[in-house]
């Protein structure tokens, strides 16, 4: 129950952000937000149907690359923004802080953590 609710929170968190960058002018298919919300979907379509342990094991999988995927951007982010570089990911945020990656990272981190725990759990 805990994971759905996290990915359900991450689909809302990812909606309203790419609902900012359209506000804002910015085209979000030019920017990370759209495609972790993607992910987010997904994970949270598969995760309401998952029943099969081996898919639970794959979702697993789908879940850190999603946290990795944010993790990166994050990274990325955190480095141009103090280099004082432009960053190459189109970033709305001004600082690593209020960056958007780095609580759609936190939140795949916490629903993959889940989703081991359940996978433990159902041994």
């Amino acid at each position: 129950m805990l994971q759905l609710i996290v990915l359900l929170g991450g689909v809302a968190f990812a909606a309203y952000n790419v609902g900012h960058e359209v506000a804002s002018h910015i085209n979000p298919f030019t920017t990370t937000c759209v495609y972790g919300g993607i992910v987010f979907v997904i994970a949270l379509l598969w995760a309401i149907s998952v029943t099969v342990p081996k898919s639970r094991y794959w979702h697993n999988w789908l879940l850190g690359a999603g946290a990795l995927f944010g993790w990166i951007n994050w990274a990325i982010f955190n480095w141009t923004f103090y280099n004082q570089t432009t960053c190459p990911l189109n970033c709305v945020a001004s600082s690593p802080w209020t960056a958007p990656c780095l609580y759609g990272a936190s939140l795949f981190t916490l629903a993959l953590i889940a989703g081991l725990r359940l996978n433990l759990a159902k041994r």
